[in-house]
């Protein structure tokens, strides 16, 4: 069943060789996760190498922090290659030597921070983070063949009501739930995507429609959905305002 409150997520990679550095990282992150009312969710590795480079999934991780220190010789390069693979992570470097900062400027680090982290310094970024993802990365939260799934807005197509049932659609895949249309449209509306009320089973999002005229909406994938005479007027108004955007 979905959440009626959206719940906000961090995702975050440590990486870093020094166990007890992580440890009080991770216990800081915790902490002011839980100050601000974030679930963060952290994961950590002991190296920087082309293996991780190689299986990192875009947009996993909200935060990427390396230590330049106690990572492998090669954690810089590797930490380039994977802002070449993902542009939206926000990449923290951590160093005890800020001279290394001249080295780092090709992948555009969100920051640089001197070790040892101070608590008030890692809540400037956890709280920039979450304003992102405010904006752009908000999840609908939902339970599906016994898993719990979080997908972002801006990765659903439409979401189709069928009795109790929503149906959630992306572009690679599709999920069922238990919930109510209207309680998932009026939670979507605290994101930046517009989603279309064009009947009453249907919410279409508006960054994936292809054209819409005053009976039919034809998303970018080739469908069809017919608009309902009750919800023309106000699915038009709301298409000219992300159109003009």
């Amino acid at each position: 069943m979905a959440e009626k409150k959206q719940m906000m997520y961090m995702n975050i990679l440590i990486c870093g060789s020094d166990s007890d550095e992580i440890i009080q990282l991770e216990n800081q992150l915790e902490e002011v996760g839980k100050e601000e009312n974030i679930r963060v969710n952290i994961d950590t590795n002991i190296c920087m190498n082309q293996q991780l480079v190689k299986n990192w999934v875009t947009e996993k991780y909200d935060i990427l922090f390396v230590n330049l220190d106690n990572t492998e010789k090669d954690g810089l390069y590797y930490a380039e290659k994977i802002r070449l693979k993902d542009e939206k992570v926000y990449i923290i470097l951590l160093s005890e030597n800020q001279e290394k900062i001249q080295e780092t400027f090709e992948i555009m680090p969100a920051s640089y921070l001197i070790t040892p982290v101070e608590k008030e310094n890692l809540r400037h970024w956890v709280k920039k983070v979450r304003v992102y993802i405010e904006d752009h990365r908000l999840y609908i939260t939902f339970n599906y063949k016994r898993k719990t799934y979080h997908i972002p807005y801006q990765k659903i197509l439409y979401l189709e009501s069928q009795q109790h049932k929503i149906r959630v659609v992306t572009e690679k895949e599709s999920y069922t739930f238990y919930g109510q249309l209207s309680q998932i449209q009026k939670q979507m509306e605290q994101g930046k995507e517009i989603f279309l009320r064009i009947h009453q089973s249907y919410l279409i999002n508006s960054r994936y429609i292809y054209w819409m005229d005053g009976n039919t909406v034809r998303t970018q994938d080739g469908r069809e959905f017919s608009v309902s005479g009750s919800c023309r007027e106000q699915a038009k108004t709301a298409y000219r305002m992300y159109r003009n955007q």
